[in-house]
């Protein structure tokens, strides 16, 4: 099962049998379809302990796992993928060339033809997340303990290429255009590959956890999603799509699949670029403001005026008529989405740093 494309065509019959459930949750312009539930499970007799990971198949059908497992679920139902595998499967993905990699404590592996775990590739660390992109693979440290939490580029050769490393757990990892997104804490950032700049684009309150994102490649959206909410991200505007669940994200067609491994759950929401497309805010020009007052702002003072329940806007006049020198690094922007900093106010620093 070194090349998952020709066990995929057989396993595609298998269960294109029944039609999808439907769901209307939010607006008559999105549709939701549940493609897998518990009770599905049940009526199957089908125990199954899903981990954290999920991905595509060069067939569009949905590749699933369990620690020693895999399934594939299509619209009509969920079968088994070839024998148990004689290993641990920590996370996994579908290569740029449609192999299937697996991450297996320290090792990144592929599956020999009697089902077990081939050692391919030696990992800095042990159970290491996994993320495919255009022409290369990533590996991310997401364990947490970890003082240094690296994201890598798998070079020619099976060589690491490290291209940043922060000071926490990384929960997610996409490839988009000249930038990688990556998730860490209540924060989402991009990483430019040429000149190696780190932003926010996004921060959720301090008790939200962004566990996966997703990339529609057509309408340029991007998904994010934490235990429970799933949010879309634009032009600097961030849009939540539903309060209802959240889990692992991936775009399938025109839709976003979220899968909630927990509670064995699984569902499709099609139209999403007709609900946000018309509310996102183009970029404006950037307008150089006039610093008239004395005082000299810091990271302290946006946290002190926030402690002091400041609004947002009120934060932001003031930043635009101050003398400003804020420290605008990974560590202390991720530091300041924790002290509950939004990222309006984020983004306001770090344009006022960039206008000195």
């Amino acid at each position: 099962m070194t090349n998952i494309s020709k066990t995929i065509i057989t396993a595609f019959f298998i269960f294109w049998a029944s039609s999808v459930m439907s769901l209307s949750l939010k607006s008559d312009s999105l549709r939701y379809e549940v493609l897998m539930s518990s009770k599905m499970l049940q009526d199957i007799n089908l125990e199954i302990n899903f981990i954290n990971s999920i991905d595509i198949t060069a067939n569009n059908l949905l590749l699933l796992s369990s620690t020693d497992q895999f399934y594939v679920l299509g619209w009509g139902g969920i079968s088994p993928l070839g024998a148990k595998i004689a290993g641990n499967i920590s996370c996994y993905s579908i290569t740029p060339d449609n192999f299937l990699m697996v991450v297996s404590k320290n090792n990144i592996c592929r599956i020999d033809s009697l089902g077990n775990l081939s050692a391919q590739i030696k990992l800095p660390n042990t159970e290491m997340g996994l993320s495919a992109g255009k022409h290369a693979m990533f590996v991310f440290d997401q364990s947490k303990g970890i003082r240094k939490n690296a994201v890598y580029l798998i070079a020619k050769g099976s060589k690491f290429a490290k291209l940043f490393e922060i000071t926490t757990p990384i929960n997610s990892v996409v490839e988009m255009n000249d930038s990688l997104l990556f998730a860490t804490k209540s924060g989402l950032f991009s990483f430019n590959f040429k000149n190696k700049d780190i932003r926010l684009l996004s921060a959720l309150r301090n008790d939200q956890e962004i566990k996966s994102i997703a990339i529609d490649t057509t309408n340029d959206i991007v998904c994010f999603s934490t235990d429970s909410v799933v949010y879309a991200f634009n032009d600097s505007k961030t849009e939540m799509i539903t309060n209802k669940f959240g889990g692992m994200l991936r775009f399938l067609g025109d839709g976003l699949v979220v899968f909630d491994p927990e509670h064995e759950f699984l569902i499709r929401i099609a139209g999403l670029e007709d609900i946000i497309a018309p509310n996102i805010q183009k970029k404006k020009t950037v307008v150089k403001n006039k610093r008239s007052s004395s005082v000299t702002l810091t990271n302290s003072s946006i946290i002190k005026m926030i402690n002091e329940k400041l609004s947002d806007d009120q934060i932001i006049k003031i930043i635009n008529s101050s003398n400003v020198d804020f420290n605008m690094s990974t560590n202390s922007v991720i530091a300041l989405t924790n002290q509950n900093v939004s990222s309006a106010i984020i983004e306001a620093m770090a344009k006022a740093i960039e206008n000195k």
